[in-house]
């Protein structure tokens, strides 16, 4: 079976196509979400009168950088939900969860900076893992802005990718500059085009 890496960087691999797909099955699959939860009407009305408060703002900042070090949960669906309600704020909305999203990731990449050879290095030494640690190390060194760009463009997540940015000593400011050019990407692209899909559902 062909590894993530082998496919990535094979020749004849399409780059372009796969990050297509890649976001369309994730607006598909917040798209069939969002109907999911307006039928119901609970989450959608706690979420519309949370987005008229004056701390909706503030929430979906910090649930943004809390997704890029710990939360599960991408920020992409309450942003959404925002977006839907007061479309015409969607720049806004966009830039929160951009700004809260990168510096979510940059407290993950001090974190991979700090303390990872600390705590981690001897435990893979235990295992004798560094062989594995190794190749992913090359990885870095060569695709390290290609990594960190796809991860904050797609599904994958970001905050994994950002840790390990931080591990291995990718440049701060190219690592800003790739989340920033890919997570204002993720975030508008989502949003205008599910607010396009809901309006052409509504007529």
């Amino acid at each position: 079976m062909t590894s993530f890496r082998e496919l990535a960087f094979q020749k004849d691999f399409d780059c372009g196509a796969f990050v297509k797909k890649t976001f369309f099955l994730f607006v598909t699959f917040l798209s069939k979400k969002l109907e999911k939860h307006s039928k119901t009407g609970k989450l959608s009305e706690k979420v519309r009168r949370w987005s008229k408060s004056r701390s909706a703002l503030y929430y979906l900042g910090a649930f943004s950088f809390a997704e890029s070090i710990i939360l599960p949960v991408p920020p992409d669906f309450f942003l959404v939900f925002l977006c839907l309600n007061n479309p015409k704020k969607l720049w806004l909305y966009v830039r929160v969860c951009t700004i809260g999203s990168i510096l979510g990731g940059a407290l993950s990449y001090g974190l991979g900076y700090g303390f990872f050879e600390k705590v981690a290095m001897p435990i893979l030494d235990f295992y004798q893992s560094m062989d594995k640690y190794a190749l992913l190390e090359k990885m870095y060194q060569e695709y390290g802005i290609v990594l960190v760009f796809f991860a904050g463009l797609t599904p994958l997540p970001y905050k994994v990718f950002a840790f390990f940015s931080g591990v291995f000593k990718i440049d701060f400011m190219t690592f800003v500059l790739g989340s920033l050019i890919s997570r204002v990407l993720r975030f508008a692209l989502i949003s205008w085009a599910l607010i396009k899909l809901q309006k052409m559902r509504s007529r």
